[in-house]
């Protein structure tokens, strides 16, 4: 008899931790639940304030530093940076979503990706002006043409304005046409038999896909996919 009442105990006390060892695991599998939806609400508020930021601001910046995704620009190309003055010789860009400071921007990410890059030199002497263009990332084994635009580059191709036109009497402009190889890159150049300006116009190249058919003193006609600026 008092075996049996010894085992009936036992048998109960068994149930018992079990029920126990059930409840425990309860709460346990809500703990992380509860854990994860903070952060989550979190990151959404952040980066719902860091979207309405300006690209390039002090703000958005901040909010890269601390590591919101998906809204703000890269700060290499949208931070402190400026294009080199045409005097400098040397110009060079990543390509990337157009921003304040930017010097490379590109409105055809399926031509010229986010990532890809430029280094423009600029020859002068007295008498003519030699432009090199070198790309790489770019689209590969495609044609595009560079040419030079009165205006900074924008948000927009239009904000590059009209092509920039030498000697109006008799109209000459600035073509660069270059062909992508296997990997995207390409490195070409052309000569024209005069200087660039220096009057705060011809400030920009506009990319489009094909060679040039701009027409001097008129706005592109072809969709531009990418924008280099040559000075500020």
């Amino acid at each position: 008899m008092a075996r049996k009442a010894f085992v009936l105990i036992g048998s109960l006390l068994l149930f018992t931790a079990a029920l126990a060892g059930c409840s425990n695991a309860g709460e346990d599998s809500d703990a992380p639940s509860l854990a994860t939806e903070s952060p989550l609400s979190s990151d959404s508020a952040s980066a719902a304030a860091c979207a309405s930021e300006s690209p390039g601001s002090e703000a958005q910046e901040s909010c890269e530093a601390q590591g919101v995704p998906g809204v703000t620009e890269d700060a290499d190309r949208c931070g402190t940076t400026t294009p080199s003055p045409i005097a400098s010789g040397i110009i060079q860009g990543t390509f990337g979503t157009y921003c304040e400071n930017a010097i490379a921007s590109t409105y055809n990410t399926s031509l010229v990706p986010d990532g890809a890059d430029t280094t423009i030199t600029i020859d002068e002497t007295d008498a003519d002006t030699t432009l090199q263009m070198i790309v790489q990332g770019f689209t590969p084994n495609t044609e595009f043409s560079a040419t030079l635009h009165q205006s900074l580059c924008g948000a927009e191709p239009s904000a590059a304005g009209p092509v920039y036109t030498h000697d109006q009497d008799s109209p000459q402009t600035l073509d660069l046409d270059f062909t992508t190889d296997n990997s995207g890159g390409s490195t070409a150049s052309v000569t024209v038999a005069w200087l660039l300006p220096d009057d705060g116009i011809g400030r920009s190249l506009l990319l489009t896909a094909g060679t040039s058919t701009m027409s001097p003193g008129k706005e592109n006609v072809d969709p531009a996919v990418a924008c280099v600026s040559l000075e500020r």
